[in-house]
């Protein structure tokens, strides 16, 4: 009776130790579902999207040549995006780039000639332009590492790095910040 279950836990060790070993079958399985992990689920040419806050007022607009969505980790690579941040009925910030992703629909992050500008008329008219920017789209924060720099008819200031509260329209820069102002300019 002993021996049996000695037998048996001997079996069983050796069929775990084999499959643990013998890993050489599961690996064109594992690449395959890898490979469909990493293709989109869909692919959308001429996006055009809207949306909308809990009591139901536009909230953002975002455009781009092309969307595709990868499901795996939620995350959508967009071609030459255009983001507008509304407040009620009002357009508050246009910011495009020439690509970008959306991170699970919560964060969008910017590459490639980002700029931002203003839509309100009394915020003056000034334009923002950096590399990189990343803009937590729920609290509507917008984030650099990267050199930044603003421009208006007057003063040209630039910086490195900066975190731009768009709702309270406030910005700060994080480091290397050099400013020029020419009053006659106007």
């Amino acid at each position: 009776m002993r021996r049996r279950y000695i037998v048996t836990i001997l079996t069983a060790i050796g069929v775990v130790g084999y499959l643990a070993v013998d890993d050489k079958q599961l690996g064109p399985i594992s690449n395959a579902q890898q490979a469909i992990q990493q293709e989109p689920d869909y692919i959308i040419k001429g996006l055009k999207a809207r949306h909308y806050n809990v009591d139901g007022q536009l909230d953002r607009t975002i455009q781009a040549n092309t969307a595709h969505h990868y499901p795996f980790d939620d995350r959508t690579k967009l071609l030459a995006p255009a983001l507008t941040l509304h407040q009620g009925e009002q357009s508050q910030w246009q910011v495009s780039s020439q690509q970008g992703k959306l991170l699970q629909g919560k964060t969008l992050e910017l590459d490639g000639d980002v700029q931002v500008s203003p839509q309100q008329q009394d915020a003056g008219i000034f334009s923002l332009n950096t590399q990189h920017l990343s803009i937590d789209l729920k609290q509507q924060i917008a984030d650099t590492d990267e050199s930044v720099v603003i421009s208006s008819p007057s003063t040209k200031l630039t910086a490195t790095g900066m975190k731009l509260d768009m709702v309270k329209q406030q910005a700060s820069f994080k480091s290397h910040v050099r400013g020029i102002h020419n009053p006659n300019a106007q």
